[in-house]
């Protein structure tokens, strides 16, 4: 196995090393970690092996959900399986719109590109609906009361 298939497979693998990889890529700075981004970690890893099919994590505003759960979530599973479907369900239709758009830009990216070989389908211009050339993609959207 050569280092860019050791890569590519400890990322799919593996969402905590997923998620400080492309934050450095995204921010050239490191992401932080905490125990309990190990613990959610643990449990988002079993939800893309299919062992939890359902998943609730509730914790306060500013300690890396977004980031971990929403952001490389849902890139991770898209290099994974290019034909996959997320929903991403805001309080706040700016907030679900901007989380969309830098997991697209990320999906865009060089890096992620170079790696995963993913593209996104031409007219892909909405940070609300886009989709790859398999099909898969985002939606993002707000809930409403």
């Amino acid at each position: 196995m050569n280092q860019e298939s050791f890569l590519k497979a400890k990322l799919i693998s593996d969402n905590l090393f997923f998620t400080r990889y492309f934050f450095k890529f995204q921010y050239q700075r490191k992401f932080v970690i905490g125990d309990h981004h190990r613990l959610i970690a643990e449990k988002l890893n079993q939800v893309l092996r299919g062992e939890i099919t359902r998943l609730i994590i509730n914790m306060p505003p500013r300690y890396g959900k977004t980031e971990q759960c929403v952001k490389s979530f849902i890139a991770q599973g898209l290099a994974i399986n290019p034909s996959a479907k997320f929903i991403h369900a805001s309080y706040s239709d700016s907030l679900a719109l901007d989380n969309s758009e830098v997991i697209k830009e990320l999906v865009e990216s060089e890096e992620y590109s170079r790696l995963f070989h993913r593209e996104l389908k031409r007219d892909a211009k909405s940070k609300k609906k886009w989709y790859t050339e398999q099909k898969g993609g985002v939606y993002a959207t707000h809930l409403s009361s």
